[in-house]
């Protein structure tokens, strides 16, 4: 039993150290799209990027919306969604 707890928590730490490393290190290029339009979604202006051409430009409807929820939810602090966004990420 011992034996199963330490390897939940060594995976747990491996997971960890790769979240923390992804985050410094390895920059998504879509992060801003994603960005504006989790705002977008979080103020009521709907799923888009930009208000003069009205299109879809993320690759991910499902992830795009989870992080309008968090957002919404805790607008003040873009460093925390943004990790928030890499544990979404890592968990899809």
């Amino acid at each position: 039993m011992g034996s199963n707890k330490s390897k939940i928590f060594l995976l747990i730490l491996i997971l960890k150290i790769i979240e923390i490393v992804a985050f410094k290190f390895i920059q998504i290029d879509d992060a801003y799209i994603f960005h504006t339009n989790e705002e977008n979604i979080a103020e009521g202006k709907g799923y888009q990027f930009n208000f003069v051409e009205k299109m879809n430009a993320t690759t991910s409807f499902v992830y795009t919306f989870l992080l309008s929820i968090v957002f919404r939810l805790i607008k003040s602090n873009l460093e925390l969604i943004t990790q928030i966004g890499n544990v979404i990420s890592v968990l899809s």
